[in-house]
């Protein structure tokens, strides 16, 4: 089994850093470590001149071709960015190649951009079953995309679902890791909303009350004999609440090529 001894941060001034567990550790005359990234980039727009706010970090896993560089992140203005640490060459508006080499209209790291929420992004998750579809959450509504394949189009395209505004603010989002199709939201008046796509794509399958306290963080975990699921959800107030999947929503019945052809079809 391959383990990864590196991993990507994000901030919220568009710095993203990557870090190695095998580097050494350097530490000063009074003892305090110093551990500094291997590489970084800048989020900024083409024009050089905004930062990207990111929020949260997601890595395409494509091991070879111009998507193998690619990462996908959220921003606290409610952007889904498509980014590559290999920089490309912007646009030059202008077509004077005084401005380019004058740095002017100059490069980005920033492959693509788009407006999906209105608020932070608060959840992005690639889908287990499918490299090329993602999760947003954020403000009151959801969003699930279908990437594109080539570098001109960033890799992102338009949403082919877009939820329904929820009662309350949502808070957070995990998509199923044994049954396509399904993923859980949070809200934040204490309710969680699992989303069966092969059931219905315009409401939730199921509404459950946790309490009054707003969900913050929710995670599956499955037993490696099938058997059991549960998932664990926490709030705002400190609590871990651990509920069991029922079967029903746990247990594909149909394979995933029934929810890529739904997807595709929205």
């Amino acid at each position: 089994m391959h383990v990864s001894q590196q991993f990507l941060t994000i901030a919220a001034d568009g710095m993203v850093m990557f870090w190695d567990m095998r580097v050494k550790k350097k530490d000063d005359k009074s003892g305090v470590v110093f551990w500094l990234p291997i590489y970084r980039i800048a989020m900024n727009s083409s024009e050089g001149s905004t930062e990207l706010s990111g929020t949260l970090l997601s890595l395409d896993p494509a091991p070879t071709g111009d998507r193998a560089s690619w990462f996908y992140c959220g921003t606290e203005d409610g952007e889904l960015v498509c980014g590559s640490w290999v920089k490309a060459e912007a646009a030059n508006p202008f077509g004077n190649k005084e401005e380019e080499e004058g740095g002017k209209s100059g490069s980005t790291f920033v492959q693509n951009r788009l407006r999906c929420q209105y608020g932070p992004v608060v959840a992005l998750q690639k889908s287990p079953f499918f490299d090329d579809v993602l999760l947003t959450v954020g403000d009151w509504t959801f969003n699930v995309f279908k990437m594109g394949d080539g570098a001109e189009e960033g890799g992102v395209e338009t949403p082919v679902l877009v939820g329904p505004y929820s009662k309350s603010y949502l808070t957070c989002g995990r998509f199923s890791p044994t049954r396509p199709g399904v993923f859980v939201i949070g809200r934040a008046d204490g309710r969680l909303e699992v989303w069966d796509l092969l059931d219905h794509s315009n409401q939730a399958a199921v509404e459950h009350a946790l309490g009054t306290d707003a969900v913050t963080a929710i995670e599956f975990w499955s037993d490696p004999g099938g058997g059991v699921q549960l998932l664990a959800v926490g709030d705002d107030k400190g609590t871990l609440h651990i509920l069991e999947i029922p079967r029903s929503l746990r247990v594909a019945r149909m394979g995933a090529s029934h929810v890529k052809a739904l997807l595709m079809r929205e």
